[in-house]
């Protein structure tokens, strides 16, 4: 498989790491790293944070710099998507939007996911989703002259996204159509000191609702809410999540359940494809699991090279998603869901700990300003517990402690 060459699409957190990873596994056949967009692979958990409310003229970090792909032979090629995608049994053909044609002996789907829009907006530039450099700026121009925003959806990007925006002075209103704010996460606890931030802040919650409909006035948006109630605001941020990718693994027949479906060895239906990064679905026991956050890309970026140059899999990380929230740092390691009893720790420093188990083992944890407690964790999920599970209620004790490493 050395001198085998390799297209990578999307030059997303996934792709590049898989690039770089493949290098420094020892691949020395031709690899090309293909994205859509017009800048090369950047960070993009500051999208929502750093580049919405620096004073200065914020610039994209490098996930690799340019020398890189030059002393690793790594080829870059920019601002024209894979349009289509076919095999032949031995090789692919690619497509690509600016009418270029290239093969491949193997190809990896790196290609994310694009933010879900609703139906029932129109299309308007006072309009916002989040996902890419050129949507960050848009929204970063438009929020410095707005005094009212509204925010659709409280899952990590939207509550991030409120924050930035109330902490430049915008009056900030969110909608969540379920009937609690943040109902990604599982501790009442964690959600409850969020929720308190934000109203101390001015943001306020309306739950349970949905819009219905979005008109321009003569002073920004008229927004329509299921309940009855109409909104006048400068702007909408979409913040209802990401839909994976999959048209070019359904080109090839590759079987997709929430995302493009692979093994432990990020191997899809499809000999010779493979995915990484928020497009990858796998199954684990009886569940479908897809991860959308930077560290698990990275991790499967890396374990997708390793599984292209024949190399065993290495047991992946523990799924660890973090969120910067006004001054909390909020963490989510593991999979807290799949608990079935839960603790909490309160820190003397006003920090909260909920760790979830599922019998004696530790299967995740949700913290809000608590980074010693998160370091630990990420190395203990799936660990057990070496004393009752009352002990993680205390703060005497440090974790590593009370479970053992798995």
């Amino acid at each position: 498989m050395s001198g085998a060459s390799v297209a990578i699409v999307g030059a997303s957190t996934a792709g590049a790491a898989a690039a770089y990873a493949l290098r420094a596994e020892g691949h020395e056949g031709p690899v090309v790293l293909i994205g859509a967009e017009q800048t090369a692979p950047y960070e993009r958990p500051p999208l929502s944070k750093d580049v919405l409310t620096s004073a200065d003229d914020p610039q994209p970090l490098w996930l690799l710099t340019p020398d890189t792909y030059v002393s690793t032979n790594i080829e870059l090629r920019l601002g024209a998507a894979v349009t289509s995608l076919e095999t032949d049994g031995s090789r692919f053909r690619l497509a690509l939007a600016d009418g270029a044609r290239l093969s491949a002996d193997t190809v990896v789907l790196a290609t994310g996911g694009r933010a879900r829009r609703l139906d029932v907006l129109p299309a308007d530039p006072r309009i916002h989703v989040l996902r890419t450099w050129a949507d960050a700026q848009a929204l970063r121009t438009q929020l410095r002259a707005a005094d009212r925003a509204l925010v659709l959806g409280s899952g990590l990007i939207g509550a991030e996204c409120a924050a930035s925006a109330s902490s430049q002075g915008v009056e900030v209103e969110v909608i969540e159509a379920q009937h609690v704010p943040f109902p990604s996460l599982p501790s009442h606890e964690v959600r409850g000191a969020l929720l308190r931030t934000f109203a101390q802040h001015g943001v306020t919650f309306r739950t349970g609702v949905t819009v219905t409909g979005c008109q321009a006035g003569s002073d920004g948006l008229i927004v329509s809410l299921s309940d009855g109630n109409v909104i006048e605001t400068d702007l909408i941020v979409i913040g209802i999540g990401v839909e994976p990718m999959t048209g070019l693994a359904d080109q090839l027949g590759a079987e997709t359940q929430r995302g493009v479906l692979v093994d432990d060895r990020m191997r899809t239906s499809v000999p010779g494809l493979f995915a990484a990064g928020d497009v990858a679905t796998r199954r684990i026991g009886d569940r479908l699991v897809r991860h959308e956050h930077f560290a698990s890309a990275q991790a499967q970026g890396a374990a997708v090279a390793r599984s292209v140059v024949g190399l065993d899999p290495v047991a992946p990380p523990a799924a660890w998603a973090w969120s910067d929230q006004f001054t909390h740092r909020l963490d989510v390691v593991g999979d807290p869901q799949g608990g079935t009893e839960r603790r909490l720790r309160r820190g003397d420093d006003g920090s909260l700990v909920e760790f979830s188990l599922a019998g004696s083992r530790l299967v995740g944890v949700t913290a809000l300003d608590a980074h010693r407690t998160v370091r630990d964790a990420r190395r203990l999920i799936g660990g057990v517990l070496r004393a009752p599970a009352e002990g993680l209620e205390g703060n005497d004790v440090p974790l590593k402690q009370l479970v053992s490493t798995p």
